[in-house]
């Protein structure tokens, strides 16, 4: 599956910082030190959000089909779904979600072609947007 990695950039306070109840810092910190440091207060740090692609013109076809049937798994291997973009009710999916993407500084997808749609409907990449990486 396609997926859609975006990178923001936050500032950790120390209202926000939890540690598990009744575990020390020491023992919080063991095996962990440099992940424990880099989310101290008043440290900068990324934010990586995953976001899948909206429904694709492959996934529709498939689900015409029950779940064991070998037509389904026909479907996918087709190769004119092996680059399929997004079905209709995907990109108005997409379109949808822009009001509540959290703001980034940049988007990497997929070279696929659903994933780039995807990227360009939820961020806006083609219209002032954060810059696209595929």
């Amino acid at each position: 599956a396609a997926v859609l990695s975006i990178l923001g950039t936050r500032v950790l306070t120390r209202s926000t910082r939890q540690r598990r109840p009744g575990v020390s810092r020491s023992a919080a910190c063991e095996g962990m030190v440099a992940g424990f440091y880099a989310r101290a207060p008043g440290k900068r740090y990324k934010w990586v959000y995953f976001i899948r692609h909206s429904e694709a013109l492959v996934n529709a076809a498939g689900r015409a089909f029950p779940k064991d049937d070998p037509r389904k798994k026909a479907v996918r291997m087709d190769m004119k779904f092996l680059d399929s973009p997004l079905s209709e009710k995907g990109l108005s999916e997409a379109k949808e979600m822009r009001a509540r993407a959290p703001q980034v500084d940049i988007v990497v997808a997929s070279p696929l072609t659903r994933a780039l749609q995807t990227a360009t409907a939820v961020f806006g990449c083609d219209s002032g947007g954060p810059p696209l990486q595929a």
